[in-house]
């Protein structure tokens, strides 16, 4: 997950933990969830080759797997997780939030004027 569309280091973790909460409880919640997207994104004009270029491939490769192939997915994932930090990401988070935070600074200073 891309934390700078998040807008959120913290949201970016919840969801990678939500992700990997799915990938541990097994092949079929996973491909359920799949097919509430699939289902979602065809009500779109155009959105349906979407399903038909991502959603679908998944949800073919998932029915190939065992839940202990997901699961151990998901237990690596935690590891990773757990000692990733923002600058490992090299998308420039911490200058990205200290020019916002100056930004908000400058903001609050000019509409108190």
């Amino acid at each position: 997950i891309n934390a700078e569309y998040m807008g959120s280091w913290e949201v970016a973790q919840r969801c990678l933990k939500d992700v990997i909460m799915l990938l541990q409880t097994g092949r079929k919640v996973v491909i359920r969830c799949l097919l509430t997207v699939k289902h979602i994104l065809e009500r779109g004009d155009w959105v349906y080759l979407l399903c038909k270029l991502y959603t679908d491939p998944y949800i073919v490769w998932l029915q190939s797997l065992r839940d202990a192939d997901l699961h151990a997915l998901g237990t690596e994932l935690l590891k990773a997780v757990r000692v990733t930090k923002r600058s490992d990401t090299g998308l420039g988070l911490d200058e990205a939030e200290r020019f916002a935070t100056a930004m908000q600074a400058a903001e609050a200073m000019a509409a108190e004027e």
